[in-house]
């Protein structure tokens, strides 16, 4: 009974795989690039940049408050405030309106911090796009290798399928022992265990590949066949990580610039008009305005402003720092991953020679088991041998695949 269910599942799931749809890698990047929320991340902040701008200009605006003022202290036989102090009351309805001037060094450096915000959310979302393509692709080949060795499982399973039917024949005549022939079964039921359990590695690649897409979709599908083409190492100035130290580096002088702007003298107009009294019935009597200039000099601080200019200078020794690393590795690693490309094709095509020698000696003993010229042993042997050897070329295959996938995406 559990033969017959195992054989039952066995064949449903190479049913459904048979009738799977199929999808592409462009399909997964493009679905993992569209819904990702750290991109969208990155574009509303370059959306926000330009309401940021919006929010300067009208901050340079007049500034128009109306304020208004009852004031009552209460007074008795030795008690209250003294009246030439508070006035007996103060009773206030104003209009006020002011705005700095001279601020154009002031604006420019906002607006320049605006734009490098701008500039390193886009670079940022180039940096995060990249390694989503990587992962994407790197996941993408890890299933399609696992789809290979499932596909590789069942034509082992198809060849020793074929066999037990001669092999079958060949011991009712007595040309094998039947204890050769419950060997040769053994193998078969381990291969059968091996499709199985392929079937739901495969399975679970595919969950993976889905996950780190964001695809709710639970369908069982295969995968296209799509060669990775390597790419030129671009030069490491232009890669987005090398750009990011740049625009670091700008923001480190731009806030210099707004450290030495802080100091610098200030200078705003403001002026008010409405009514102000001590007595609220004469408030109609003492309608008026005002009008002046306010002036602001820094004087000392604490020395805040070289403290302030010393940690940028830190700051900026650990950027350079990193980029001078950066640029090293950028280059070893480049040279090690393409010295790695050219062994795996050695390797590979040595292989593949002797895959290709050992699937001749199956074939032809497959002609010996027809005739019992062949030990059953020495062909499970020859089988076991072509199995392990297609699972090295497999993963030597997927081994290329990804360091490939590495060196097209070191830029980060």
């Amino acid at each position: 009974m559990f033969k017959k269910l195992t054989a039952y599942f066995f064949f449903l799931l190479c049913f459904l795989h048979a009738g799977a749809q199929q999808r592409s890698l462009d399909y997964f990047v493009s679905f993992g690039l569209s819904g990702s929320p750290l991109l969208k991340d990155y574009n509303n902040q370059i959306r926000t940049s330009i309401q940021d701008s919006l929010l300067i200009r009208a901050g340079q605006k007049p500034k128009i408050n109306a304020t208004g003022q009852i004031l009552v202290p209460p007074y008795g036989n030795n008690f209250g405030y003294d009246e030439a102090i508070s006035n007996g009351g103060n009773y206030s309805a104003l209009v006020g309106i002011s705005q700095s001037l001279f601020m154009k060094n002031i604006l420019n450096n906002k607006y320049e911090n605006i734009d490098l915000q701008k500039r390193s959310a886009t670079n940022n979302s180039k940096i995060t796009t990249l390694e989503l393509k990587k992962l994407i692709t790197q996941q993408y080949y890890t299933a399609y290798a696992q789809n290979s060795e499932l596909i590789f499982a069942k034509e082992v399973m198809d060849l020793l399928q074929k066999e037990e039917q001669i092999l079958k024949q060949l011991t009712e005549k007595g040309i094998y022992k039947e204890t050769e022939y419950y060997s040769f079964l053994i193998e078969k039921q381990t291969q059968e265990s091996k499709v199985l359990l392929a079937q739901i590695d495969y399975r679970q690649e595919l969950y993976n590949l889905d996950f780190i897409c964001g695809i709710t979709d639970t369908a069982l599908y295969t995968l296209s066949d799509t060669q990775i083409v390597q790419s030129n190492i671009v030069e490491v100035s232009t890669t987005p990580v090398y750009q990011k130290f740049i625009l670091d580096s700008i923001t480190g002088i731009n806030s210099q610039k707004e450290i030495s702007l802080k100091y610098k003298p200030t200078l705003a107009w403001f002026a008010d008009a409405g009514v102000a009294s001590i007595r609220p019935w004469q408030a109609y009597q003492h309608f008026g305005f005002s009008f002046g200039l306010n002036f602001t000099m820094p004087v000392y601080d604490g020395k805040q402003k070289e403290i302030e200019i010393r940690k940028l200078g830190i700051e900026a020794d650990s950027r350079k720092n990193y980029e001078d690393f950066f640029k090293k590795q950028y280059s070893m690693k480049s040279q090690q991953l393409k010295q790695k490309v050219a062994s795996y094709d050695i390797l590979t095509s040595q292989i593949e020679k002797q895959l290709a020698s050992i699937k001749a000696l199956i074939e032809m003993n497959k002609l010996q088991l027809n005739t019992g010229e062949l030990s059953v042993t020495d062909h499970i042997l020859t089988v076991k041998n072509y199995i392990e050897t297609k699972h090295q070329l497999i993963t030597l295959q997927l081994e290329k695949l990804q360091t490939i996938n590495e060196l097209n995406y070191i830029s980060f």
